[in-house]
């Protein structure tokens, strides 16, 4: 599993965070590939590693916020469910906001539905 960080938003320094299996695609090049569903029941294992890379990440760039988001709608809630499991740890580093469905924001709240993204701030 392999993350990297895009900026898609200079004035409020957001990054994009996606993450896949490292691959080279038909032309030959290196790539994430985002695309692929791995069943092999390492989403534990796929979460921390991921947790790891933003926590890292953010530690570099403290003014940073790094923004996640499924490439599908289940995607997005199985992460929505995995920061769920995990809130009060990482509610004691950061501040989590949600997009809704109209592209507006709030305090992540745990198990509640119909998030769309999710953005990690240092406290």
């Amino acid at each position: 599993m392999q993350g990297r960080f895009a900026l898609v938003d200079q004035e409020n320094m957001i990054y994009n965070c996606g993450f896949g299996l490292y691959c080279i695609n038909p032309e030959g090049e290196p790539e994430i590939d985002d695309s692929i569903s791995l069943h092999n029941g390492d989403m534990d294992v796929i979460f921390n590693t991921i947790a790891y890379q933003v926590s890292h990440f953010l530690e570099l760039h403290p003014t940073s916020v790094v923004m996640i988001f499924g490439s599908t709608p289940s995607r997005t809630r199985k992460y929505s469910q995995l920061i769920s499991r995990h809130f009060m740890a990482i509610d004691s580093k950061y501040t989590v906001f949600a997009e809704l469905p109209d592209r507006s924001t709030k305090l992540f709240e745990p198990n509640k539905p119909g998030y769309s993204a999710f953005f990690f701030r240092r406290k």
